[in-house]
């Protein structure tokens, strides 16, 4: 398990940086607090499908694409 959250975190913040989104930004876009954003992008918890698919809209992905490995 430890592994796919570091994979989810990594893209997490892979994508926002790559938007030019602050995690100002992306709170205010997906309605989560910066606690639950930082969470999300240090690996740390066991977010909810609903909290990826908020994530995954916010970031304009699917949530498949949270999740893939790194090429």
């Amino acid at each position: 398990m430890q592994l796919i959250n570091t994979i989810l975190a990594a893209n997490i913040r892979r994508l926002r940086e790559s938007q030019h989104l602050g995690l100002t930004g992306a709170c205010k876009i997906s309605g989560l607090t910066r606690r639950q954003w930082c969470d999300l992008e240090a690996a740390r918890g066991n977010p909810t499908l609903r909290i990826l698919s908020v994530v995954a809209y916010s970031l304009n992905v699917e949530v498949i694409d949270l999740l893939k490995s790194a090429p």
